[in-house]
């Protein structure tokens, strides 16, 4: 179900640090990239309705984090070591959707 025919090496990157950051807590093979053309969606079992968080590179690189009342929030980043920064959020995300 993993979108990898159009994945670039930021884009990979970003899935392997989500992967990372939330291995403890799930199976890091439940979390997928989708399809999407202005942002890069990173999903818990491939399912659009279980964003973890979405990857915008145009003009400035952002990631926005997804609430459990499934609002975005959107915080410009300098790099993709920057993702970590969001860890909680998506622990939190996860956590919900696995209850």
């Amino acid at each position: 179900m993993e979108h990898y025919y159009n994945i670039t090496g930021e884009k990979a990157e970003a899935l392997r640090i989500v992967r990372s950051i939330l291995s403890k807590t799930i199976d890091p093979d439940r979390i997928m990239c989708g399809d999407a053309k202005c942002y890069f969606p990173i999903l818990l079992d491939g399912k659009h309705q279980k964003p973890i968080c979405r990857l915008y590179f145009q003009r400035k690189m952002a990631i926005g984090t997804i609430s459990t009342r499934k609002v975005e929030t959107r915080e410009c980043i300098d790099s993709l070591r920057e993702i970590s920064k969001y860890s909680y959020e998506m622990l939190t995300i996860v956590k919900k959707y696995i209850e």
